[in-house]
C-alpha cells in the first residue's frame, strides 16, 4: 500500500495524540533536525527511530507468541536492518563518497 504525504502524517499525528506527545517535543525535534542537510538529516532520523524501537523493545520484554506489538517490533527492527544493509551495500560500492 502506498501512502500519500498526507495519510503518512494524518497517521502519525494520531499517534502523537494517542500517545500524547507534548508541542514542544515535536518543536525540539525539528529543531535539531531543520538545518542539516538531507543525508545527515536522514541519518539523524534513522538514529532517533533506532533508539526509539530498541526502548520500545526493551520495554515490552517479548518476545510473545501472538503479540501485535512483538508483530510491530519485528516489522520496525526488519525495517532498519534492511536500511541499513543497504547503506553498508553502497558504501562498499562508493567508498570515496560514503562518510560514516
Amino acid at each position: 500500500m502506498v501512502r500519500t504525504p498526507d495519510s503518512a502524517f494524518f497517521s502519525i499525528a494520531q499517534a502523537c495524540s494517542h500517545y500524547a506527545v507534548a508541542g514542544p517535543r515535536i518543536v525540539a525535534a525539528t529543531a535539531q533536525l531543520a538545518g542539516l542537510p538531507p543525508d545527515m538529516r536522514r541519518d539523524e532520523t534513522m538514529d532517533a527511530l533506532r533508539r526509539g524501537l530498541l526502548k520500545v523493545a526493551a520495554a515490552h520484554d517479548g518476545p510473545h507468541g501472538g503479540c501485535r506489538t512483538c508483530d510491530a517490533i519485528r516489522e520496525g527492527l526488519a525495517a532498519l536492518l534492511a536500511a541499513l544493509d543497504v547503506d553498508v551495500r553502497y558504501a562498499v560500492r562508493s567508498p570515496k563518497e560514503t562518510v560514516f
